[in-house]
Formats: structure tokens, C-alpha cells, sequence
């Protein structure tokens, strides 16, 4: 598990919002307080234990965001499609329900952590390690900038 501070938040927003950086990803839970508060949950319900793609319901998220206020509080989280799964856990993969980027704004900075949801205990940090990379070098390649805590 890693935790960055984002160091421009506007910058983190437009990809999440306008660019298609994070289309892939899928959305396990949205929330935002605005003037009013917001929850999305992301669990398909025709398909157990499935999300949906951040594609499919960023529209819908840009709209509401652009119509409030500035949010006090904002909450996203993400995890990746089982194809991205087995890529990033490699032969780990049985030890994986899956990988998590968790992204919290307080108003004023937007924390980043990662993290992995195993099946069981494990010693082994090799996978969490391998994820926190990846996600390293997603930020730098779409020079979303950040620091780590």
C-alpha cells in the first residue's frame, strides 16, 4: 500500500473527468458533499461482484459536479477488470479478490492510497508491490503530479 498527496488537484480532476485516463478503471463507489450529498455505488446489479466501467458513468458524475459547489468531501474508488487482475497478480492471482486505488479530496488535498484485497493472510507483499508500481508509473506517464507521504 502507497499514499500520495495529489499536488494539483485540477489537474487530477480533468483526467478524471474529461480525459479518458481513468476509462478503464471500474468504479466500486463515488461520493461527494456538495449542497447535497451523493452515492454511487458502482456494483452492477445483474452481475454479482461486478462494477462498471468509469466510462460509463462519468457523464453522469461530470454533470453533477459541475452543477454544485465545490465539494467539502469527495470520495472515489476504483478497482481493476479481472483481465487487468490476473495481469498485475501473475501467478498470485488465487491469493487476489482484487486491487483497489481509493482516492479522498477533504476539501483541500486529495490523498491517493492503493491497496490489494486478498483472500487470505499473506507474508507476501510481492503483488501489493507490483500494483503500487503500476500506479507510480500511471501517474508519472499521465504526469499527474503528486508526493508521496
Amino acid at each position: 500500500m502507497i499514499e500520495l498527496v495529489c499536488e494539483n488537484n485540477k489537474i487530477l480532476m480533468n483526467h478524471i473527468l474529461k480525459l479518458d485516463t481513468f476509462n478503464d478503471f471500474l468504479l466500486v463507489k463515488f461520493f461527494i458533499d456538495t449542497d447535497i450529498s451523493y452515492r454511487i455505488h458502482g456494483e452492477q446489479k445483474r452481475k454479482e461482484n461486478t462494477y462498471i466501467k468509469w466510462h460509463r458513468i462519468k457523464p453522469k458524475v461530470f454533470e453533477l459536479i459541475k452543477t454544485s459547489e465545490k465539494p467539502s468531501n469527495l470520495d472515489i474508488i476504483f478497482t481493476v477488470d479481472d483481465t487487468a487482475k490476473s495481469k498485475i497478480a501473475g501467478e498470485s492471482i488465487e491469493l487476489i479478490n482484487g486491487f483497489i486505488l481509493i482516492m479522498t479530496y477533504d476539501g483541500k488535498q486529495t490523498k491517493i492510497k492503493t491497496g490489494v484485497n486478498y483472500k487470505m493472510f499473506t507474508l507476501d507483499k510481492t503483488t501489493e508491490k507490483k500494483f503500487d508500481e503500476m500506479i507510480i508509473k500511471f501517474f508519472d506517464l499521465n504526469q499527474i503530479p503528486y508526493s508521496k507521504c
